[in-house]
């Protein structure tokens, strides 16, 4: 017997700048359990997961840091922060993406 794997795959580059790290939930569609990743920055990481892949992100930045936005290619996207100090967001991948979640000090001046 010989198995045919035609699920379509999309690249996902995550990028997380210093101040700050993520946890990411992966629901991937077919499969009932979830995958989770902790990632601190700075750091890049590059994944291969299926088409339609949802990463529910929360972000918390370190203490004297804050959340300056999540963009995907370079387009910024909607979150909510909680009472906890933490930001939700979610982005389904259709298409290869980069998901840049960026902190910034939270004391310096401008």
């Amino acid at each position: 017997m010989i198995a045919v794997n035609c699920i379509p795959y999309v690249n996902a580059t995550i990028n997380v700048t210093g101040g700050g790290g993520i946890i990411m939930i992966l629901s991937t569609p077919g499969f009932i359990t979830t995958q989770s990743l902790i990632i601190n920055g700075p750091t890049i990481q590059s994944m291969v997961l299926p088409v339609n892949t949802t990463l529910f992100i929360i972000a918390w930045p370190l203490y004297g840091y804050t959340l300056e936005g999540v963009y995907v290619d370079g387009t910024a996207i909607n979150y909510t922060e909680t009472p906890y100090g933490s930001f939700h967001t979610e982005v389904m991948l259709s298409t290869n993406s980069t998901i840049t979640v960026e902190f910034t000090n939270a004391t310096s001046s401008s």
